[in-house]
């Protein structure tokens, strides 16, 4: 059994206006599809890599969705909603998706005291800052407490450092 092609001899001549914005549409989202592959080829560091396929799977593949549903309405005589609501729920899910992904490697990152070597001067700069901040900190609450009540515990690492000056902020918006 071979399947039937669709009678394409019967099909409605698309209006001028209209052949021209599902064009530009269909452009505009292989354009940015285009931008997102590039920059997920090109950035060195994971958090840019993900910031410009969010960008290309949001803009892009929402144009062209747009251009289809414009196509297939005309041709149907109606407004699909299918094509309406896959619109919505991947203009709603993709920028979660990469949300949650940039959530995960920042966990990582801080449990793990992992390190991206492509990562740039800036960075470094600040995260050296920062626990510079956090041991002046560590200082000042060890000198407010005494000697008598030395620390049980030793902290070694960018990790377990950053994991306690959060937890001490944590504690501080909850009073």
């Amino acid at each position: 059994m071979t399947p039937q092609l669709p009678d394409l001899t019967n099909m409605p001549e698309l209006p001028l206006v209209l052949s021209l914005l599902i064009v530009f549409f269909l452009l505009l989202g292989s354009l940015f599809i285009f931008i997102g592959a590039l920059g997920l080829a090109c950035f060195r560091n994971f958090y840019d890599r993900l910031h410009m396929p969010a960008l290309g799977t949001t803009i892009g593949a929402t144009a062209v969705l747009f251009s289809t549903s414009l196509y297939i309405s005309y041709i149907e005589g109606h407004i699909i909603g299918r094509d309406i609501l896959i619109i919505f729920f991947l203009a709603l899910a993709a920028p979660i998706n990469g949300m949650m992904l940039a959530r995960a490697a920042a966990m990582r990152d801080l449990t793990q005291n992992w390190h991206d070597p492509s990562d740039n001067m800036f960075h470094q700069l600040v995260t050296d800052e920062t626990d510079k901040q956090i041991e002046q900190e560590d200082n000042k609450n060890a000198a407010n407490q005494g000697a008598k009540t030395a620390p049980t515990q030793a902290h070694t690492g960018k990790a377990a450092k950053s994991t306690r000056h959060r937890s001490k902020n944590n504690d501080k918006s909850l009073v």
